[in-house]
């Protein structure tokens, strides 16, 4: 299976192009109901979900050490108590017991009795090509998303020696991550939407066709509604009241590709790529955006929960670190610029472009300077905000020198002092329109090697994709 992440063209187009004028951003983005508490940036790259249990966030990272553990008691300063562990997927806690899943690894099992988490046990499918991607346990055993291979079934009688116990199919196979609600599980199946089966016997009893793809999938307290990532298509509610014949109650857009999602009491946090988002859930026949952040680079999952001072947070993964948000407008200013990296490509001349700074806090934002790299130019280069305003920034790019570097903004955003958006120019490192390809070698479907030389003169179409 192929999934690609496609961005919501209709809010950053309009946005990155400088096609809105002020008072229709003031209506479309506004202040954005996200309060940063903090950050903790020590992990760069690959930061994939997160799930709370206390005080603790366990956040899963594609590469490197695959789980950590950050202490959010205080969120204006979350710290990283943990590293340990193979590249992980997703997390998924019980007691005192946590699972990673680590895709084609399998799953680990940790003791998070104490802060810093325990490897007790672990479990790897003989197929390497099997992907475990979430998973909830029920009584002793351990239900996991093995993706295109159905459900797995681990025996967790000893949870530091894991038995297989077996699988079972569905009728479509796409399995990212699974619930359980009095005697059923709820499948977020992919492009199949949500497949519902019953614990006794192991039947999937009812499916719904949903759009985009379903990644991830939240429960209601009273598990009579469920809450499922769409990736680009937003965040459905469908009301599983009755598991037989599960029906959608709404599809809430999001502002990027809703993939991963925690809950906690009304407040559904969700990582859509690049944004952070905040829906209002307690009208599950509305759900509503109440909240929204760009993050510092792409964020990718969340989670939410009430720390043991009484903060309701929510946690978000944004690819190269971590941020620590409660509900609520920040009561200054809030710098956000986009885009966040500029390629101005081969420049002869001269060659310009629009960004466009956003106050997105409650009090004025001052933009004081801007500090730009040999050959690049801004204006205006200081300027002030009301809340909700953008201000439209022309960037001038000149010279035949190469550009591998950044433009600051300086603010007063006690937050983010110093926004940076990465700008390129001449740049021989990247691939410009016009310049020839390198000579590959691939293996095609057809068994046999190919390389780009031999379709010389033909139209080539190049699609790039995962196995998993």
């Amino acid at each position: 299976m192929r999934y690609g992440f496609i961005l919501k063209t209709a809010l950053l187009a309009a946005v990155l192009s400088g096609g809105w004028g002020a008072d229709d951003v003031r209506a479309q983005i506004g202040i954005d109901g996200m309060r940063l508490l903090g950050r903790n940036d020590s992990e760069f790259a690959h930061m994939m979900d997160f799930h709370m249990v206390g005080d603790i966030a366990y956040a899963s990272v594609g590469l490197g050490s695959g789980l950590q553990a950050y202490d959010v008691s205080n969120p204006m300063s979350p710290t990283r108590v943990a590293s340990t562990g193979l590249p992980a997927w997703r997390a998924y806690a019980t007691g005192d017991t946590l699972f990673s899943f680590c895709h084609a690894s399998g799953v680990q099992m940790y003791d998070i009795s104490a802060p810093s988490p325990s490897l007790i046990g672990a479990h790897n499918p003989v197929d390497a090509l099997i992907s475990y991607e979430g998973g909830v346990r029920v009584g002793d055993v351990l239900y996991v998303a093995a993706h295109q291979d159905g459900m797995h079934l681990l025996d967790l009688a000893s949870v530091s020696a894991p038995d297989w116990i077996s699988s079972f199919q569905l009728e479509n196979n796409a399995c990212w991550n699974v619930v359980h609600h009095d005697g059923y599980l709820f499948i977020a199946n992919g492009r199949f939407g949500l497949s519902v089966v019953d614990l006794d016997g192991l039947n999937e009893v009812a499916t719904l066709g949903l759009p985009g793809l379903a990644s991830d999938i939240e429960l209601s307290d009273d598990g009579a509604n469920a809450f499922i990532a769409l990736a680009s298509e937003g965040v459905a509610s469908v009301h599983i009241g009755n598991p037989l014949a599960p029906a959608l109650n709404a599809i809430a857009p999001t502002l990027g590709n809703a993939f991963t999602m925690g809950r906690v009491g009304n407040h559904l946090a969700v990582g859509s790529y690049p944004f952070a988002e905040r829906y209002d859930v307690s009208d599950p026949l509305n759900p509503v955006r109440a909240g929204w952040d760009a993050t510092k680079v792409y964020a990718m999952g969340a989670d939410a929960g009430v720390t043991s001072g009484g903060d309701t947070v929510m946690v978000v993964a944004d690819w190269r670190g971590m941020g620590v948000y409660a509900p609520g407008d920040d009561p200054q200013g809030d710098i956000e610029v986009f885009p966040t990296r500029l390629d101005f490509g081969n420049v002869a001349t001269t060659k310009d472009t629009t960004m466009v700074v956003r106050n997105t806090g409650a009090g004025d934002l001052e933009v004081t300077s801007t500090q730009t790299p040999s050959g690049i130019s801004v204006t205006p280069e200081s300027f002030t905000l009301d809340p909700g305003e953008q201000q439209l920034v022309t960037v001038v790019a000149s010279g035949g020198t190469a550009t591998f570097s950044t433009i600051e903004f300086y603010s007063d955003d006690p937050d983010e002092p110093i926004s940076r958006t990465q700008v390129y120019k001449n740049n021989t490192s990247f691939y410009q329109i016009g310049t020839p390809g390198f000579n590959f070698n691939l293996l095609g479907t057809d068994d046999q090697y190919h390389t780009l030389a031999d379709q010389l003169g033909k139209v080539v179409f190049l699609e790039f994709g995962a196995s998993w």
